[in-house]
């Protein structure tokens, strides 16, 4: 049976890449150059034990200051559909990319690791890691999630200097009703939205968090 397709009411047997019926228009699309560093898909976290409540977010830093650094609001398109403000309901460990211990660190490293945040750590040693370990390293995306356990499956490393900004906007990738939302940008935003970055007036890093 042939697949049927509908393009402005008309049934068609196929919809091209230019959003055309097969035959129109010939060649391959490209990414638009003008468009590079428009927008960015947000983290691929790949572990539920990073993700942590408020309360045992605002603990862990009652417990010891330093581990706000660590800590940060994780935004997710539920969020963004289901809450009047729209804001976080949850928060999450991000260890960003670095190295897990001294030991481990390349030779002349001398910036932060995740060993030291004991409190958040342990915490990812004892729900994501055993998770971790089950990927059989079959190829580069499990040995890589497998190694570095402690890491969010895909950090958006792109993402990095819109701590620079004073508010991105972001919007689910999937969902029945499309909303844009103007968001402070020191949040760690999930894989399933698309964030905006524009440029806009300096701000200081971290702000939110690391006000206390």
């Amino acid at each position: 049976m042939e697949n049927k397709f509908t393009l402005d009411t008309r049934e068609l047997t196929g919809i091209t890449p230019f959003l055309t019926k097969p035959g129109t228009i010939a060649g391959t699309p490209y990414r638009l150059a003008a468009n590079a560093n428009k927008s960015f898909q947000g983290s691929i976290v790949l572990g539920k034990g990073f993700i942590l409540t408020p309360n045992e977010a605002r603990t862990l830093i009652d417990k010891d200051p330093k581990n706000k650094y660590v800590l940060f609001p994780y935004l997710n398109g539920e969020d963004l559909n289901s809450r009047p403000d729209q804001s976080p309901s949850r928060w999450i460990i991000n260890f960003f990319d670095w190295p897990l211990n001294r030991e481990t660190a390349l030779e002349g490293y001398d910036g932060p690791v995740a060993a030291d945040y004991s409190d958040c750590l342990r915490i990812v040693v004892e729900k994501v890691k055993p998770e971790r370990l089950r990927y059989e390293p079959k190829n580069n995306w499990n040995r890589t999630v497998r190694n570095y356990w402690w890491k969010f499956g895909a950090w958006r490393k792109n993402l990095h200097f819109i701590n620079g900004m004073d508010r991105v906007f972001v919007c689910p990738i999937v969902t029945k009703y499309l909303s844009f939302v103007n968001t402070p940008p020191n949040i760690v935003f999930m894989h399933k939205l698309t964030v905006f970055p524009f440029k806009n007036k300096p701000r200081q890093k971290n702000l939110w968090v690391n006000s206390g």
